[in-house]
């Protein structure tokens, strides 16, 4: 299973033969724990360990696919997890640390590389290596290493999303397309790739497909503001004047002290005055 955070892998764990699992990965914040087994459909579950810091996560119920036949019962460990070394997951978790606790991305590129030559094929290493070149503007160091997270690992849509994002900021709009519709192909659930997706479609004016997954987007991921800017951005370029009031008034409802708030107001007000929206 994977432990994530701001929708990005921090922590890899696997559980013992009773089911249970920890990890000193983490620290006081809001994270998601997506479990996938084969045979089983998978989940992701939302833990809110800001406030009360729990030790413990209440129990996460597999629900057996149904055209699947039952398996022996077993301790659920992969054998490509139990190949990480375990020097090579404390280098790791040093780098997480230094990239998402202490915001030192300069930091924790040595950690990610010390976890790479202790376990070349760790793909996890590479991804976070490669947000650490984003965060330090370095975009084709960025792209190479999640092109390698992305060829060790073809089911991490985290990856593709990010390499997406990257491709983007290159300029290399159909490489951007290519990788973000792979990313949602992989992960139908993951609404950073839609969101993605939506905002590269609508660039290039093609809005129909951007609305549909500008729509996936604000289902998935409701508290995340710029899911509402992107609906709100091509409901107005597709004249559906309606849909963009809408988004304009859940905005400042669920975001009102966010940046972007007056800015919204005026859109709001403009909206109201043009005499296309019903009140």
């Amino acid at each position: 299973m994977r432990i994530l955070k701001n929708g990005v892998p921090i922590d890899q764990v696997f559980t013992d033969s009773l089911g249970r699992f920890a990890s000193t990965n983490v620290g006081p914040s809001v994270y998601e724990v997506e479990v996938a087994e084969e045979g089983y459909k998978p989940v992701r579950q939302h833990v809110d360990l800001s406030m009360f810091c729990r030790t413990e996560l209440p129990p996460i119920m597999l629900e057996r696919e149904t055209d699947v036949v039952s398996q022996p019962a077993g301790a659920t460990v992969s054998a490509d997890e139990l190949r990480i070394p375990d020097k090579a997951r404390k280098a790791f978790a040093k780098g997480v640390r230094e990239l998402h606790e202490k915001n030192r991305a300069d930091r924790s590129v040595e950690h990610f590389r010390e976890a790479i030559a202790l376990y070349p094929e760790y793909d996890l290493a590479y991804m976070q290596l490669g947000l650490a070149f984003v965060q330090q503007d370095d975009l084709a160091a960025a792209e190479e290493n999640l092109e390698k997270s992305t060829e060790l690992n073809g089911k991490n849509a985290r990856a593709f999303v990010l390499l997406g994002i990257v491709h983007g900021r290159q300029g290399r709009i159909s490489d951007s397309l290519r990788v973000l519709r792979e990313a949602v192909r992989i992960e139908k659930t993951d609404w950073l790739g839609h969101y993605e997706l939506g905002r590269a479609l609508a660039r290039l004016g093609l809005l129909e497909d951007a609305y549909k997954h500008a729509q996936r987007a604000h289902l998935l991921k409701p508290d995340a503001p710029g899911v509402h800017l992107l609906l709100h951005d091509v409901s107005l370029r597709r004249r559906d004047y309606q849909t963009a009031l809408a988004e304009a008034r859940e905005f400042l409802s669920l975001f009102p002290k966010d940046p972007l708030a007056a800015q919204m107001k005026q859109q709001e007000k403009s909206l109201l005055q043009s005499g296309l929206v019903q009140q």
